[in-house]
């Protein structure tokens, strides 16, 4: 367990996981209340639409009542107390367990803990994941992410075929995601393991050998 936080507050946090049998971790910046500065065009850019993730959590909550899933916060961005007001008026607050900005190891180790990464959900077609996406594609999680590419369009646009994320186009796919993946948690390990598969070969140790193979021949010719 790192140490930077306090060993007490992560054996606490630990806690909670152990009692909790589908666990959910969103570290993306919230960021859903327009402001009233930005276009309809900058805003499908922008929003992030944290909100869908609380309402798909208390959909789940009412169709499978014996769940006892727990969604970890990450406080960060403009909307955290729209987020926690959110969750009151949902009947959910009791299954949030918000967690401070910390040292990314401090994440990489919290990710490791849960089932499901949570990235952002944006309208606006064509957009990829951040940092912390790609952690959990590393991580060998499945990751809930907006993803807005129509069919064999990521394949053209990047050469390689699409991760096995949980995509969402829309407020109704966060939910039936998270339904599929509580109902099934075979499949939700097999989805796992994938992503870790698809980030090796693309991002991870085929990557460094294709920095290396450069290096080598760059070396051959000086």
């Amino acid at each position: 367990i790192p140490s930077d936080i306090g060993e007490s507050w992560f054996s606490g946090i630990s806690d909670h996981l152990e009692k909790s049998e589908f666990t959910l971790l969103s570290c993306s910046r919230l960021f859903w209340k327009r402001p009233d500065s930005y276009t309809d065009e900058d805003w499908e850019y922008e929003n992030k639409n944290n909100d869908w993730l609380l309402h798909a959590l208390s959909q789940l909550i009412s169709v499978r009542p014996s769940a006892n899933p727990l969604l970890l916060i990450v406080e960060y961005g403009p909307d955290i107390e729209a987020t926690k007001k959110l969750a009151d008026l949902l009947g959910i607050k009791e299954r949030i367990r918000w967690i401070p900005q910390m040292p990314r190891k401090n994440l990489r180790w919290l990710l490791t803990q849960t089932d499901i990464a949570v990235g952002e959900f944006y309208n606006g077609p064509k957009m990829l994941w951040g940092g912390t996406g790609w952690e959990a594609l590393a991580a060998g999680k499945p990751l809930l992410q907006g993803f807005n590419f129509n069919d064999r369009e990521f394949q053209e646009e990047y050469s390689i075929p699409p991760p096995p994320i949980l995509g969402v186009r829309n407020k109704k796919d966060v939910f039936l995601q998270l339904l599929n993946m509580y109902d099934k948690p075979i499949e939700r390990k097999s989805i796992g393991f994938s992503t870790r598969n698809w980030f090796e070969n693309y991002n991870g140790m085929n990557l460094a050998r294709q920095w290396l193979e450069f290096l080598y021949e760059s070396d051959k010719t000086t």
